[in-house]
């Protein structure tokens, strides 16, 4: 973790990204790096809540897949044409489960 400038430590909430990041892990969020395809990154869209999700960029379509097992979640997808804003905050590059920091 040398290096980080631009760093978070919260607490994941959800069953979003089980079995993945178990809820109420710790999650180490990096500002300072911009989500590559397949990363989890942090993103609000069109000003709303941060979320996080998994991230495919095609350059013309960005794909956020849940990493859940839970079919209530499903894909969101945008495209050039849709004109969402969608502001990246960061990459996760790191998680703990919070019974394990005790």
């Amino acid at each position: 973790m040398r290096g980080l400038t631009h760093a978070a430590l919260p607490e994941g909430r959800g069953r979003l990204h089980e079995p993945g990041l178990p809820e109420g892990c710790h999650i180490f969020i990096d500002s300072a790096q911009h989500p590559l395809n397949g990363s989890v990154a942090v993103v609000s869209i069109d000003g709303a809540d941060y979320m996080m999700r998994r991230l495919y960029n095609t350059g013309r379509t960005v794909v956020l897949p849940p990493d859940s097992w839970d079919d209530c979640y499903e894909d969101i997808v945008m495209t050039r044409e849709d004109e969402h804003a969608v502001k990246y905050v960061g990459t996760v590059v790191w998680f703990q489960p919070a019974e394990e920091m005790k």
